[in-house]
């Protein structure tokens, strides 16, 4: 099928249609043959190309110019056509391109259709060229080179799969690309015309102008065509191959005044002879038979698409045409929609969130977010207004103001701001003051916006994203600093007005209106409006911002509006300049009430809490309200609601924040909250998983507090010796690891002189390469399981080069005591890492190998606001997602200490580890293949009443079964095994289990 959507002001050539295509046209490969390596130019003119690897065929249906995934075809137009370049001012270049679904270069720099150059190296020669490229859907011309070049373009690739028709013309200074016979874009000032280039000597398909720039390849190109003149929309149509009949029906069909709607309309079935089909934006408001209901209080504009289709040979050909019908509300809204001045009066509470009324008829209802707050200036004349503070502060308008967005045509937008002196960020992306958004994040979901922005002081408004379908107008300079200031933007037909400090400073065409551009089906309204906050999630905040009247009007201002004053608002210079004097007066005028209430509030002594606090919720002024805030709620919650923690006391602090009138002040009160009786500690040694203590997957620790553990994926328990028997970790060889729990990351919070090892055997299979690479951690205390998005912190221990590592964030300010040798393969070794004071060690195989100087201590670096403790505390598995993990390795014996172990406890009297490293060596050579347990078994054992079922069973498995004596039983069916009550050990090939059939 062909669909042809167009815009009904896109088209009007009336109902005469030029029939003859051949008139003007200069250079035409139809790529109908080809004679050797010459391509002929059936124009007649003489342009005939040469083939330099290309070939000539019948491709997808036409016949192409056939570019294969070489990269290097290319057919050469010659230097001749430099003439016909030479010639052309208004002018036309259409072709046809497939690339195919194969196409893994599309996106890359090059991926010209047609190149008309005068160099082939135009990064270093600087003299000109022009070219239609499939990439970026995109026609340019420069004299110079890509920084000068004037385009005209949509932004995206063509589609790949289908054959697309691109045709580019120009009339004066006009520049029109049209794609499958839609107009997509036009640049109304492209003062370069070919002949400006000369007479070009490099003239070619499918290969660049630029070194190192991609040919176009694995894709056709068919019907290439050069007018000497702008050939008109139709024929464009005509190339694409709608009829003539199918054309003058399109232009024919109208709907006359439908601008301001308050009765039902006629919706014709034809045009012509063509059937017609309707479809509605808005069906509420017009259904597809010209039913119209109008809305309640905003004019309402319903884009009515009219679809002709008429089928040829077969084909069917489609033209879809485009009316914007505007539905006149019951209701009118007042011109002034909304007017944020942020008075007292209209200020109220929610339990501590301030809600502001807009001071106009429509009495839209936002929210003060975050960290902005309502401030007041002056002491002899104040102003409320918004501070959007150092953060992520911003106003949300609400959604009932996104329904005036999508009713308005002619409007202005205009406020009132004062930027920081000292604000450093203000040229980043971003830096919105105000935002009417289809969506909270719109790299993901690309469906349109208003957007005003201080970083470049313009207006933008878009269809969908920012390099589709966008149209702004701006001065293009960051917006002035330390004073107050005012910006508005007017809209009046197609005309977009940027004024700062009431002198316009930019004006531009801008088409995409809100009623039409924005609106999305089934949606009365934009969702996401706000103040100080932008629509792309990773953009900056206006921050160090002050912010005052905003308004909104369905009216355009004129200049004199804005500079003199309109209704009862004063001229924008008086304003400012009352603005100015109240802030030089008093930049933060606090409330007597308030500063009173925050000097008399306490709290009875909070040194040692135990139990609950009663928090105040108003002050001694019932007019002044308390809310209240914990650093952490698990230990102190807004209500004063104590629980207390475990191991240790923990530091809590208390913020108050005082209100009334839309002011806040804030005081804290630190807090200790002390420990549970019978949970402090009462040895040194914290956690001793010695794999000792098993129950499927959970490991118990030896130590006092008896810390569950629990193995995950692939790892498991295996046990090693005959004569003395010793459960060991293993991590297996993909992603298993030991997860030793967060309770165990709450005593990272309160260490300072402490020590941490365990013993390892890495086996011989484990590469060396993949042991020296990044990650290979033994152990893992982190506040965040991705630490390069999150970066809050951690303590690991690498295998790689025997290191410990501290940070209070990521890699970048670690501090690293580091042995630099990774660990030896094939044996038992102990690594361990003692902190005294500020020095660290490291130990290998109880030998001090490094020490040096470690300022970062868990208790001051680790801790976090709202936790406890580190949250992923883990064996064989690091905190960055890219590390590998600790693999083909066995772990025993890992422990923590809430002191530093010297040498002779490390070697002897407490750890002992050359001793135990020797008696884990006897164990492994006595079971070289230790016996895995039941936990990493692809098989499930249950006991049943009276019998014990076994699933997984592949067949040919050895299935042995023993009583409690040791005595093997026969086994008849290993899939269900009776057996009188007891206690049972079934071996399955190398895996035993344990079960109990009662």
């Amino acid at each position: 099928m062909k669909l042809c959507l167009l815009s009904a002001g896109l088209i009007f050539s009336g109902s005469v249609i030029s029939q003859d295509l051949n008139s003007g046209l200069k250079l035409h490969y139809s790529f109908e043959s080809a004679s050797g390596a010459t391509v002929a130019d059936v124009s007649g003119n003489g342009y005939d190309g040469t083939l330099f690897g290309a070939t000539v065929g019948v491709s997808n249906g036409k016949n192409s110019l056939i570019l294969s995934t070489s990269g290097t075809d290319y057919l050469d137009m010659g230097a001749n056509t430099g003439a016909l370049v030479a010639s052309l001012s208004d002018f036309s270049m259409s072709s046809y391109v497939w690339v195919n679904t194969t196409n893994t270069v599309l996106s890359n720099n090059g991926n010209m259709i047609a190149t008309f150059s005068n160099s082939l190296d135009s990064y270093n020669t600087n003299n000109g060229y022009m070219y239609l490229q499939a990439k970026r859907s995109r026609y340019a011309i420069t004299s110079v080179r890509y920084e000068t070049e004037q385009a005209a373009e949509t932004g995206a690739d063509v589609a790949k799969g289908k054959w697309v028709h691109m045709a580019y013309t120009q009339t004066g200074t006009i520049g029109k690309l049209y794609i499958d016979g839609v107009l997509k874009s036009t640049n109304p000032a492209v003062d370069l015309i070919p002949s400006s280039l000369g007479a070009t000597a490099y003239n070619m398909l499918a290969k660049p102008s630029y070194n190192g720039d991609k040919f176009l390849s694995d894709s056709q190109i068919s019907d290439f065509r050069v007018y000497n003149r702008a050939i008109s929309s139709d024929e464009v149509l005509m190339l694409n191959g709608y009829s003539s009949e199918l054309i003058s029906a399109y232009n024919s069909l109208t709907l006359g005044d439908i601008s301001a709607l308050t009765a039902d309309i006629t919706l014709p079935a034809t045009s012509g002879t063509m059937p017609i089909v309707w479809t509605s934006s808005l069906p509420l408001v017009i259904t597809t038979d010209g039913k119209v209901t109008r809305p309640d209080q905003y004019d309402a504009t319903v884009k009515l698409t009219a679809t002709l289709t008429q089928t040829v040979d077969g084909v069917p050909y489609t033209l879809s045409k485009v009316f914007a019908a505007t539905v006149v509300a019951t209701q009118i809204a007042d011109d002034l929609l909304a007017n944020w001045d942020f008075d007292a009066a209209l200020i109220s509470e929610d339990n501590g969130t301030f809600k502001v009324t807009s001071a106009s008829t429509s009495a839209f209802v936002g929210t003060v977010m975050n960290d902005a707050r309502i401030r007041t200036i002056g002491t002899t004349t104040k102003f409320n207004v918004l501070d959007l503070g150092n953060g992520t502060g911003y106003f949300d308008m609400g959604t009932e103001i996104g329904k005036a967005i999508y009713s308005l045509n002619d409007y202005s937008m205009c406020g009132y701001f004062r930027i920081d002196a000292d604000y450093a960020s203000l040229n980043n992306d971003g830096n919105f003051i105000w935002s009417f958004s289809n969506s909270a994040d719109i790299d993901v979901d690309k469906n349109g916006y208003i957007i005003g922005s201080l970083k470049s002081q313009s207006q933008s408004i878009a269809t969908n994203y920012y390099n589709v379908g966008n149209q702004a107008v701006g001065a293009n300079t960051n917006a002035a600093v330390g004073g107050w200031h005012h910006i508005a933007y007017t809209q009046s037909g197609t005309t977009g007005t940027i004024y700062v400090d009431g002198v316009s400073v930019a004006t531009g065409q801008i088409a995409n209106l809100p009623s039409t551009a924005i609106t999305i089906e089934g949606r009365t309204g934009t969702l996401y409006n706000w103040l100080g906050r932008s629509t792309y999630k990773n953009d900056s905040y206006l921050k160090k911002t002050l912010l005052y009247g905003f308004q909104l009007l369905k009216t355009p201002l004129s200049a004199n509006d804005i500079s003199f004053g309109y209704g009862d608002f004063p001229g924008v210079a008086d304003m400012i300049g009352q603005l100015n004097v109240a802030y030089d007066e008093n930049p933060d005028y606090i409330l007597p009430e308030l500063a009173t209430e925050m000097d008399n509030l306490t709290l009875p002594d909070l040194s040692a809490v135990t139990a609950n606090i009663a928090l105040p919720v108003k002050g001694t002024d019932a007019t002044v309200s308390i809310s209240w805030k914990s650093t952490n709620d698990q230990l102190i919650d807004a209500n004063g609601v104590v629980t207390r923690p475990n191991y240790y006391n923990y530091p809590d602090t208390l913020t108050a924040t005082l209100s009334k009138s839309g002011q806040k002040v804030t005081k804290r009160f630190p807090a200790v909250v002390i420990l549970k009786e019978g949970t402090q500690f009462a040895n040194d040694l914290l956690v001793k998983f010695d794999f000792a203590s098993v129950s499927d997957s959970v490991v118990t620790d030896a130590a006092e507090k008896h810390f569950a553990g629990r193995l995950k994926k692939n790892a498991s328990i295996r046990t090693i010796g005959t004569a003395v028997k010793y459960n060991v970790l293993s991590l297996g060889d993909s992603i298993g690891y030991f997860d030793m729990g967060t309770e165990v990351g709450k005593l990272m919070y309160n260490l300072n002189d402490y020590t941490v090892g365990a013993y390892y055997r890495v086996d011989t299979a484990y590469a060396t390469t993949a042991l020296e690479s990044n990650g290979n951690f033994l152990w893992n205390f982190s506040n965040s399981t991705d630490i390069l998005k999150t970066a809050t912190g951690y303590i690991v221990g690498s295998l790689k080069n025997h290191a410990s590592t501290i940070t209070p964030t990521n890699w970048t300010p670690e501090q690293t005591i580091a042995y630099g040798s990774p660990a030896l393969k094939g044996n038992w070794h102990h690594f361990a890492y003692t902190q005294s004071g500020t020095t660290g060690t490291i130990y290998v195989d109880g030998i001090a190998q490094a020490t040096g100087p470690v300022t970062s201590l868990p208790a001051s670096t680790l801790t976090r606001a709202g936790q406890l403790g580190t949250l992923y505390n883990w064996i064989g598995r690091s905190c960055y997602i890219g590390d590998v993990y600790l693999r083909k390795s066995l772990v025993y014996d890992f422990r923590l200490y809430r002191t530093a172990l010297n040498v002779d406890q490390i070697q002897s009297s407490v750890l002992n580890v050359n001793a135990t490293i020797s008696a884990l060596e006897a164990a492994s050579n006595e079971t070289p293949n230790a016996v895995k347990s039941v936990l990493d078994s692809p098989y499930k054992v249950v006991a049943l009443t009276g019998a014990i079922q076994i699933t997984g069973l592949t067949g040919g498995e050895k299935v042995s079964l023993f009583d409690i004596a040791g005595r093997q039983l026969k086994v008849s069916d290993p899939t269900r095994i009776n057996v009188n009550a007891g206690i049972y050990i079934v071996r399955i090939n190398d895996f035993v289990s344990k079960t109990i059939v009662r």
